[in-house]
């Protein structure tokens, strides 16, 4: 008879990688698959599109307000 030592804890953190893991962490957020590569989203981009539509809601407003 033979005793198998019981299962171990997942210790991994919540960020998915231990303590003497390689893999380079995530770059971003995962926005989704295009032919099975995963695509990555810097927040920091978030920023960048908030910047973007106040700098064109006036050019916006204009263009919608003459119709």
């Amino acid at each position: 008879m033979t005793h198998s030592a019981p299962p171990t804890e997942d210790r991994t953190p919540a960020g998915g990688r231990g303590p003497d893991d390689d893999r380079p962490a995530r770059p971003g957020l995962l926005m989704g698959r295009l032919f099975g590569v995963p695509v990555y989203v810097s927040p920091s981009w978030f920023l960048v599109a908030v910047l973007v539509t106040v700098m064109f809601e006036g050019q916006v407003d204009g263009v919608v307000s003459r119709r």
